[in-house]
């Protein structure tokens, strides 16, 4: 394991998403230029076998699927990418602005890796789902850019993009015979709250900027931030998702005896809104300001 302290240390997704393209790019060419020249590759594990177990776990959950058909011409594809070529390398297959942190050593340094080999499109996939709205904005702009500026063969990273989360109800828009994908990550709701389990709002790869406020009105109204609607039935009360954003993630942390609620002897860390979010129109919760923040008992925020 390598440890190695960050400093400044911010992430790249602090940066305009244009800055981030170019540095995702250059940072990917470097790491696929490197790995191919490693000895041992082999003994990593093949993107296929990822894929693979991908493909299982959707069909086994089959009877959940909103769209079968949508869902079985990605699994389809499923069969098909990924097999082993004379072209493969080591991937990361996290690598999105999420997980690179700004250094001294070098201006800015990749994190959590997750090594397989395979095709190297898969690896821009990551950073094209994080940018949702130039996505639904200039689809196939966006997947030209990346391809162009990670020096990549643009139908492959089409094919790869479009298979990528399929599974999740990933929604395609064709172009002739080209096929440009607009990824969002389809989060069950009512379901996982059926089944007895305890859903966060937390994610290492969130299919939509971190704005607390649009995760609650979205988990109410399920709609996304340009007014689409995913998964109407699966829309959950305010009850439900505030709990999610509290008392569910104390608890997946282990941390419930001292988060998630306002009561003694829990900690002081709460905020202050600017009106009843569970008086407010579902809709509207994305426009509730914060009007105060306290930590550890002390303001640290006042509008």
């Amino acid at each position: 394991m390598l440890l190695e302290r960050c400093l400044p240390g911010y992430m790249l997704s602090s940066e305009p998403e244009e800055k981030q393209d170019l540095l995702i790019a250059a940072l990917l060419k470097r790491l696929w230029r490197r790995s191919t020249s490693l000895n041992g590759i082999h003994a990593f594990r093949h993107l296929s076998e990822l894929l693979n177990l991908w493909r299982q776990e959707m069909l086994a959950q089959s009877q959940h699927w909103l769209d079968a058909g949508l869902v079985r011409e990605g699994l389809q594809i499923f069969q098909t990418i990924g097999k082993p070529a004379p072209t493969d390398t080591l991937l990361a297959t996290d690598l999105h602005a999420g997980n690179v942190l700004r250094s001294q050593r070098e201006p800015w340094l990749v994190i959590d890796p997750k090594p397989f080999v395979g095709d190297p499109p898969y690896d821009v996939v990551q950073h094209l789902r994080n940018c949702e709205a130039r996505l639904y904005a200039d689809p196939r702009g966006m997947v030209k850019r990346l391809g162009e500026l990670a020096s990549l063969h643009l139908p492959n990273l089409i094919a790869v993009g479009a298979v990528n989360q399929a599974g999740d109800e990933t929604s395609f828009t064709s172009y002739g015979d080209t096929v440009i994908v607009v990824l969002w990550r389809r989060a069950q709701g009512a379901n996982v709250l059926d089944a007895g389990l305890r859903p966060t709002d937390s994610s290492d790869c969130t299919a939509s900027p971190a704005d607390s406020m649009m995760w609650l009105q979205s988990q109410l109204t399920r709609t996304d931030m340009m007014g689409n609607v995913w998964g109407a039935n699966q829309r959950i009360t305010h009850q439900e998702a505030i709990f999610c954003g509290t008392v569910n993630g104390a608890y997946a942390a282990f941390e419930e005896h001292l988060k998630g609620r306002i009561r003694p002897g829990q900690l002081a860390d709460l905020v202050v809104l600017a009106q009843d979010p569970f008086k407010t129109d579902p809709s509207q919760l994305r426009k509730l300001e914060v009007e105060r923040t306290m930590v550890g008992g002390i303001w640290r925020f006042e509008s």
